[in-house]
């Protein structure tokens, strides 16, 4: 999980009243845990949170996710990143060509869609 809460105020989802606002993890954290994954021979990495798209905008005021696929590439052992719970908003063309780039990260974005 690399974040928790949601501030997509959707008039039907409950996730921020119950979650609250969200917080990003430190990508130190995120990449120690991978790696201590990678160690005990995990070979996929499954991103999560309410919005993967949006994650770092709380910690630096810009959207950080490529730059954390990117580290996370860097981890032997992985051999595959997954990402779900992609917000269409923040599906930036940097993070299309990080997708495309990495060869460890699956060629696509779950986008949950409520109905």
């Amino acid at each position: 999980k690399i974040a928790e809460g949601c501030d997509n105020r959707c008039s039907y989802c409950a996730i921020p009243a119950i979650r609250g606002r969200y917080r990003s993890r430190a990508p130190e954290k995120i990449e120690r845990e991978a790696r201590a994954l990678a160690a005990r021979g995990v070979k996929e990495l499954v991103l999560i949170a309410q919005d993967t798209t949006r994650y770092g905008a709380d910690l630096t005021g810009r959207l950080m996710l490529p730059e954390l696929l990117r580290r996370l590439c860097g981890i032997g052992g992985v051999e595959w990143i997954r990402v779900l719970y992609g917000y269409p908003d923040f599906v930036t063309d940097e993070l299309l060509k990080t997708i495309a780039e990495e060869k460890k990260v699956v060629p696509y974005i779950d986008l949950p869609l409520q109905h």
